[in-house]
């Protein structure tokens, strides 16, 4: 499998590509890098977790169709052969030969799903939790961002606070989710993660203890370090203390005797210089 990967800018630098979160885009990078010499990728849940993806950002890349996804969970990049020119002779076959045999090439050498299989991918709920219609092609170009989120919006169910609290507390957490700020923040955004529509609430809630973790965390240390610098503790035991102490004064006895002879040596050469000019 070759080491490197190329993107084209007529993808990356469309206007359906830059509007997607940061996250997601760096996933879409990380998905193409580890993709098999035909773009196919068997383990897209594992590099989610690897980079600190979220799953809503896998969900993402599936409904603006930059990847494709099977139903056993394989995914394959939309666009593979617009971005990558590999010769026959040193590319790997794709170990995925029926996941393959599913698709064709369109004239803009992306890949779409053959029409011998109108059937196979219309639900991928058991792969991703994620209940919509993916084997419709939407063109890179003239892709309508509303109209997709639009649709996720539809699938969504906005949760209440009573469903929040009752998650939270069936999760195990090292400290308890402000669920009611949970809720509020989230209902004042219209219920939206970055620019993109929510997808998975209960994800956000488990990502939002863990948030809330780190952030008391760095708090914690940033308290105690500050204390450090101020106290300025002694941590020393009585015992290294007197080894410290005894050590300062060997090295002051040692500068002083220096300084004696110095100035002894200072006051012999005066009274030398006396004893000539009499002379």
């Amino acid at each position: 499998m070759a080491k490197k990967r190329m993107f084209t800018m007529s993808i990356c630098d469309s206007d359906a590509f830059l509007d997607m979160p940061l996250s997601t885009q760096c996933l879409y990078f990380h998905l193409n890098m580890r993709a098999d010499d035909d773009g196919f990728i068997g383990n897209p849940k594992r590099i989610a977790r690897l980079i600190g993806s979220s799953e809503d950002d896998l969900k993402l890349l599936i409904v603006k169709k930059f990847v494709l996804i099977f139903e056993n969970g394989v995914i394959v990049i939309k666009h593979w052969k617009m971005h990558n020119t590999l010769q026959n002779d040193r590319c790997t076959p794709t170990n995925y030969q029926d996941e393959l045999k599913q698709l064709d090439i369109k004239k803009d050498k992306s890949y779409t799903f053959s029409k011998m299989f109108p059937k196979c991918f219309q639900n991928v709920s058991t792969v991703l939790d994620l209940d919509i219609d993916l084997d419709k092609d939407l063109n890179i170009d003239c892709i309508n961002n509303n109209n997709i989120y639009n649709n996720i919006e539809n699938e969504f169910k906005k949760p209440t606070l009573d469903e929040i609290q009752l998650y939270a507390n069936s999760i195990k957490t090292e400290m308890p989710i402000d669920c009611e700020r949970f809720y509020n923040h989230y209902e004042s955004v219209g219920w939206y993660v970055g620019k993109a529509p929510m997808v998975d609430w209960k994800a956000m809630v488990r990502k939002w203890g863990k948030k809330q973790k780190s952030a008391r965390e760095l708090a914690l240390e940033k308290i105690e370090l500050k204390e450090k610098q101020e106290k300025k503790v002694d941590t020393r035991t009585d015992e290294e203390k007197e080894q410290d102490l005894a050590e300062i004064r060997k090295r002051t006895a040692i500068k002083i005797k220096k300084l004696d002879e110095m100035d002894k040596e200072r006051r012999d050469k005066q009274q030398l210089n006396g004893e000539k000019n009499k002379v």
